[in-house]
């Protein structure tokens, strides 16, 4: 209990603490577990052994739950308890420390973003102008030439045959001896044949003057006057800037240097027309005399172009291309100086996209400084020291205030587990996409509460709330009035999670912390109205996120609370309230199999309720709590007195120990179908713990009486005819133990009367008490005088007077208020 600070110990007849005797456990042990009943007097051979080492742990665990000197606390540092919860706490702040320091650094400023304080630039650094720089290279891409590339291969082609020509007909007499394409592609005539012949290879070697004149119209051709199609010589004609490849230059590795520039009517036009044919005849012609050709030989040296024309150099793209990058890439960057001191955004300003890419300059500027380097170990190791102080502080409270979380590292671990998850996601998100800021920290934080609130309660679901705002603030530089509207709304979700008994109060819930979240969200900005316009906007957008992330969250958890049951190992009032239904398969089966037991399940679910409700106890859960107690009785219902109508009393032919291993037994049965429905173990513990560790006095006494006829009355030990336990560990458990015995004895009471009643509860109450059942729950003695009121009033309104109508042979009619007379009951197990 929580403020009993003692503890009942007896000694037994061996010196060893507690009621067990040694050899006496293991009997007990078989005596519930088999169906064979052994004679209370038998003992297993090796029982000695087991129940020393029952007595041994039974010891250690009354030693642990001593209080401790204050000398001992360095034991009480060594204990796993300890150790493992200082590793969850080390490993936690280590983690959240690296994750939000990289937030404090990769965070940045998005267009449209209010500011609310003036952002300064820090230090002095010149920055380069990327759109003046641009806008120089593309001057320059611009003012590089296009590239013509001669066609090698036809030129070459083309060379050749020119070359060859006057060996090709050195020995032919006459025309007729010149072989017919050769004159087709020359234009050979019998005029024209000795001319070329004049400049046959003399003895072998070719003649000068012929290849000489030939290579420079081959060149010419190639680079200088260029035969182009239609579309080239449109983008020829139309580009100021031209340039080709200088003879003898390979394309793949080539400069600017290596370019010739063509002047701008220096072309020829190849075209479809016999008009144009002419026309490129004509300046091929000229070309060739200037290439030193005889004007007599021209038309034949021409002729084996026209024939079958074609470009000779083209517009290279990829060069060109190449050409303008290598040209822009000579361009030298455009700087501009920013002084510190000089101010990127004033407040109420809504940043654009040029003020962005000033202020990221300026971060990049300050972080390659020393100071900046300096500044990020400093906000590390503050960061550090406020979540190690918040995780402290969260161990304290725990170790005060619920130390089931404080003696199990494991549940101590979890919250802060699902703390790191949250704000990790929370800050992943508002430094990915810091236009969700508000609806990224706002979701994180509301499920923080709703998880801790289900699983723990509203008080420790605050405290996780509190530190994880406290650490995003720190990490993302939150103001003041965004903390402020955080915690507000985080306590109103709080507030409204008290109890969770349908879908309706998720959504109320959800609904109430939407309301409240969209309006202080509003006003955090409210005070930017006088200084901008664009806060009107910044009002409805940082209303409309937390408005959908109160909803957004509300309903997505609303949906995931099944799963939230079973990974979490949680009932909520809502899967509380299906299991009240009566409809359940095991409530059907007691309705159908133990109606008596069903009833009296129902008269112990409504005390109990009330009871719970003057605590300010659970009342939902001690009411299905109670429904669901005794249903281990539907295995063997006639053997309960509730189920008997007034039947035969089956325990009449059995011996003592045989009925207390039907009576225990339903306990055990009871967890086994509460297992094989899937009942929830907080119901199962109200299952093996409404009995606690209590005496089935009836057969204990009946046993004791049955061995003094035989002359062994001390063979019947008291703890052998108690039922196995545990003693209830909550105090929802508690209430029902106290209700499950009341109602029971209440029943067998000839005459209930109110004050009979309150006696009956007081020494019930009392006697539990002095039994050690409320050793193991934290129910005060406040709490426990409360209880019993409550338990009074219920049964007395259930008791209560009625007036004895008289029949036609009644001689005497009863005074108004008499009271009928009930016949007694024996009590229920």
């Amino acid at each position: 209990m929580r403020h009993l600070k003692w503890t009942k110990i007896r000694p037994d007849s061996c010196g060893n603490l507690g009621p067990v005797r040694p050899g006496s456990f293991r009997t007990v042990r078989s005596l519930t577990r088999d169906s064979d009943a052994m004679p209370m007097n038998s003992t297993p051979a090796k029982q000695g052994k087991t129940s020393k080492a029952s007595s041994t742990r039974r010891r250690k665990e009354l030693r642990r739950r001593l209080p401790r000197p204050s000398g001992a606390i360095w034991l009480q540092l060594r204990q796993k308890e300890v150790v493992y919860g200082t590793i969850s706490c080390v490993l936690f702040v280590v983690l959240l420390t690296a994750m939000l320091s990289w937030a404090r650094t990769a965070r940045h400023p998005y267009v449209g973003e209010l500011v609310q304080d003036p952002i300064v630039n820090l230090v002095d650094f010149d920055v380069p102008d990327r759109q003046a720089t641009e806008r120089a290279r593309a001057e320059a891409r611009k003012a590089a030439p296009l590239i013509f590339a001669p066609k090698r291969a036809y030129l070459d082609q083309v060379q050749a045959a020119i070359e060859g020509l006057p060996r090709a007909v050195a020995e032919s007499a006459t025309i007729d001896d010149v072989n017919p394409e050769l004159v087709k592609a020359f234009g050979l005539t019998p005029t024209t044949l000795p001319l070329v012949k004049k400049y046959a290879p003399e003895e072998g070697k070719p003649n000068k003057d012929w290849t000489t004149w030939n290579q420079r119209f081959i060149n010419a051709l190639a680079s200088e006057d260029p035969i182009l199609s239609v579309q080239d010589f449109q983008a020829f004609a139309t580009t100021l800037n031209k340039a080709t490849v200088a003879p003898g230059v390979d394309k793949e590795d080539i400069d600017q240097a290596d370019l010739k520039t063509i002047p701008f009517d220096d072309a020829i036009k190849i075209g479809d027309g016999e008009e144009s044919l002419q026309n490129a005849s004509h300046e091929l012609e000229m070309l060739a005399r200037r290439a030193g050709f005889p004007r007599d030989i021209t038309p034949t040296v021409v002729q084996r172009i026209t024939e079958a024309p074609q470009p000779t150099a083209y517009v290279d793209q990829n060069l060109t291309t190449e050409i303008a990058r290598e040209a822009a890439g000579r361009v030298t960057q455009v700087t501009h100086n920013h002084e510190r001191g000089e101010i990127l955004a004033l407040p109420g300003d809504l940043l654009s996209p040029e003020q962005i890419v000033s202020i990221e300059e300026a971060r990049q500027a300050y972080e390659a400084t020393d100071d900046a380097s300096d500044e990020r170990i400093l906000a590390g190791i503050a960061i550090a020291g406020m979540a190690a102080g918040l995780c402290a502080l969260l161990a304290s409270y725990a170790a005060v205030f619920y130390p089931n979380i404080a003696r199990n590292p494991l549940r101590l671990a979890v919250i802060l587990i699902i703390v790191l998850l949250a704000t990790s996601s929370a800050t992943l998100v508002a430094v990915k996409l810091p236009s969700l800021i508000v609806l990224a920290t706002l979701s994180a934080t509301l499920i923080v509460v709703i998880l801790m609130s289900l699983a723990y309660d509203r008080r420790i679901a605050l405290f996780a709330a509190i530190m994880q705002i406290l650490m995003l603030a720190l990490a993302l530089e939150l103001e003041a009035m965004v903390v402020a509207a955080q915690l507000i709304t985080c306590a109103t979700m709080a507030s409204m999670l008290r109890e969770i008994r349908n879908r309706r109060a998720m959504i109320r819930a959800s609904t109430v912390t939407a309301v409240v979240g969209a309006a202080v969200f509003a006003l955090t900005i409210i005070p930017q109205l006088s200084i901008t316009g664009g806060a009107w906007r910044a009002i409805l957008i940082n209303s409309a996120f937390a408005f959908s992330a109160a909803y957004l969250v509300g309903f997505v958890m609303l949906g995931a609370l099944p799963s939230i049951e079973r990974i979490f190992g949680l009932t909520t009032g809502l899967t509380l309230s299906e299991l009240r239904d009566p409809r359940h398969p095991l409530l059907r089966q007691m309705q159908q199999k133990a109606p008596g037991t069903y009833n009296h399940s129902l008269q112990i679910a409504n005390i109990a309720e009330a009871a719970a409700d003057t605590i300010g106890a659970d009342s939902l859960l001690v009411y299905v709590g109670a429904l669901y107690h005794d249903i281990g009785k539907i295995n063997k219902p006639e053997y309960f007195i509730e189920n008997q109508a007034g039947g035969p009393n089956k325990h009449g032919k059995l011996s003592p120990a045989m009925s207390l291993l039907i009576i225990t037994g339903h306990v055990k049965d009871g967890i086994e179908l509460g297992r094989e429905y899937g009942l929830p173990r907080v119901l199962q513990h109200f299952i093996e713990s409404h009995h606690g560790t209590t005496l089935v006095e009836y057969f204990f006494h009946a046993a004791r009486n049955k061995a003094a006829e035989e002359g062994q009355a001390d063979a019947v030990e008291e703890f052998e005819f108690r039922y196995s336990g545990p003693k209830p560990r909550t105090r929802e458990a508690a209430i029902l133990m106290l209700c499950d015995c009341i109602e029971s004895a209440t029943r067998a009471m000839g005459e209930p009367t109110p004050n009979r009643i309150e006696t009956l509860v007081r020494s019930l109450s009392r006697k539990r008490l002095e039994d050690g059942q409320f050793d193991e729950c934290p129910l005060s003695f406040r709490e426990l005088k409360t209880v019993e009121d409550s338990i009074i009033k219920s049964l007395c309104a259930i008791y209560h007077g009625r007036i004895s109508y008289p029949s036609k042979q009644a001689s005497a009619e009863p005074g108004e208020g008499q009271d009928v007379q009930r016949a007694p009951q024996p009590a229920s197990a």
